[in-house]
């Protein structure tokens, strides 16, 4: 069984690929909303956990604006069974219904399209649960 272990980058490093302050960060280790060491009196942050924080604040400008799943499908160029698949599973937020079709978050589409782009494009087969944070 193959454990996949988080790649941990100093605190600076941090602020400067993912542009988020110094100060945010230390909010989201102290929250729990990312993940934290110290190594040689030095913070590092677990990568992953600052990558899906930034994309996350990427697309909070489009949260709680709904979007038809095919709409989304065509929009994000992901396939319709995934984007209800995901709904389903609770990935994406389902705003409501209009005439028998679902309204989707277009910050929730937005995100995991971002997400999947980031590690290679889609990829048949691959579980959205394995790129989704925890």
């Amino acid at each position: 069984m193959t454990v996949d272990l988080p790649t941990y980058i100093p605190l600076n490093e941090a602020t400067r690929r993912y542009r988020i302050g110094a100060q945010a960060l230390t909010q989201m280790i102290e929250k729990g909303t990312i993940r934290a060491v110290k190594i040689d009196g030095s913070m590092a942050v677990a990568e992953t956990d600052v990558k899906n924080t930034a994309y996350r604040e990427k697309f909070q400008h489009l949260d709680g604006h709904p979007i038809h799943l095919s709409g989304a499908a065509r929009k994000y160029d992901l396939p319709r069974g995934s984007l209800s698949r995901w709904a389903t599973a609770g990935y994406i937020e389902v705003i409501g219904s209009e005439k028998n079709r679902r309204l989707l978050n277009k910050a929730d589409v937005a995100y995991i399209r971002a997400l999947i782009e980031s590690t290679g494009g889609p990829r048949k087969g691959r579980a959205l649960s394995r790129i989704l944070p925890e």
